[in-house]
């Protein structure tokens, strides 16, 4: 009996243990499911926080990238606007000020993308602090033929916080003009507009204006003839002129090739004078009746010149006695038509005596208004001195 109770002990005892033991792996098993429950938790916790940080992060990236973006273009266009107020590019003047400028000559019908510049230059004239503008549009030639092109408007422009109005202005209907430039002339006080002028075909001559404050001031006018060339001249190579030359070789000069030499005056602006005055002769005639045509034009030459070459005195000495120079002259028309051929002109007759001649002049065509017999009918004598036929004397024919 004591025996089997023994028995039944152990079995309880054993079917207790295991109970407990299936309560403990359970509490076990329970224990380790809440931990990864809890760790797994903890785990998407994490990760949650992670990326709820990342795209905070990101988005804070992106607001100042954005930010970013906004500043800078604040920033170029506060450059932008800046440079427009204060970037001087080679004109002198703003960006945006010459925009404004450009603006105002199209709307006033000045110029159009059509056209071309010949001087574009800002000078303070007026001593303002504000620069005076100064312009000359026309059409350049497109075969870049420099006597081909065309200056149509001259403008001084007054410029005054921002607004813009003419002072002055020279357009170009009576003359053809082929340049326009700002020269620095000895004596002036201010840059001159020089206008290049090339009305006839063999004849470039110029015009010089004077720019001040108040508008434009005429000094030299046009003064082209045919066959002239008329140049400024820069005898110190220092950038400012100190006169011009007029050169001609056309009916003004009977066709002979003349310069007359000028200077400007050092204190009076634009003012000049006569300094020089150069002639190239033919050759000494051989004829009687070609020595008294020569002396006819050359003599009316020689009165009529302020300085006197010496090459022509040499030779109105050589053809005539100095007492029929005035004596002597002519109507400078018929003069010119006898050397041109046209009629009414000079008809000469000759004799010739050994180293004496009598030449008689006298009239081919019929007479003008202005002349008379006793303006062509003459007989000039002539004997040869030094190999050269030369006139004595002179008689008019009664």
């Amino acid at each position: 009996m004591k025996k089997i109770l023994i028995i039944v002990f152990v079995l309880v005892l054993f079917t207790s243990c295991g109970k407990v033991a299936q309560i403990v792996k359970e509490k076990v098993e329970s224990s380790d499911s809440e931990k990864k429950e809890s760790d797994s938790k903890e785990k998407s916790k994490k990760k949650k926080d992670k990326k709820e940080k990342d795209e905070k992060k990101d988005s804070n990236k992106k607001k100042d990238k954005k930010d970013k973006k906004k500043d800078d273009i604040k920033e170029e266009q506060t450059t932008t606007k800046q440079s427009e107020e204060d970037d001087v590019d080679e004109t002198g003047i703003s960006k945006k000020t010459r925009a404004k400028l450009f603006d105002f000559l199209e709307d006033e019908m000045y110029y159009d993308d059509e056209m071309d510049l010949f001087i574009e230059e800002y000078e303070d004239i007026d001593l303002d602090g504000e620069p005076e503008a100064i312009i000359s549009i026309g059409l350049l030639d497109s075969n870049e033929d420099a006597s081909a092109n065309v200056v149509l408007y001259n403008l001084l422009i007054d410029i005054e916080d921002g607004d813009f109005s003419i002072i002055d202005q020279r357009d170009t209907p009576d003359h053809v003009y082929t340049d326009a430039k700002l020269v620095d002339i000895v004596g002036a006080d201010n840059k001159m507009l020089y206008r290049e002028v090339q009305d006839l075909p063999r004849s470039l001559s110029f015009e010089l204006t004077g720019i001040s404050a108040d508008g434009f001031i005429d000094y030299i006018s046009d003064m082209s003839a045919d066959e002239t060339y008329d140049y400024l001249v820069d005898k110190d190579d220092d950038g400012v002129y100190d006169g011009f030359i007029v050169a001609s070789s056309g009916h003004l000069t009977y066709y002979q090739d003349m310069e007359y030499h000028y200077d400007f005056m050092d204190d009076s602006e634009g003012a000049f004078y006569i300094t020089d005055t150069k002639i190239e002769l033919e050759p000494y005639p051989d004829e009687p009746e070609d020595v008294v045509m020569q002396f006819l034009y050359l003599s009316d030459i020689y009165i009529n010149l302020l300085i006197t070459p010496d090459n022509l005195q040499t030779r109105i000495k050589e053809l005539a006695d100095n007492s029929l120079v005035e004596a002597a002259h002519w109507s400078s028309d018929i003069i010119l038509h006898t050397l041109l051929e046209i009629e009414p002109m000079i008809g000469f007759e000759t004799q010739i005596n050994g180293d004496k001649a009598v030449v008689t002049t006298n009239v081919i065509g019929e007479l003008t208004e202005e002349l008379t017999d006793e303006d062509v009918l003459r007989k000039y004598y002539l004997e040869i001195v030094d190999d050269k036929w030369t006139i004595t004397d002179m008689e008019l024919i009664e």
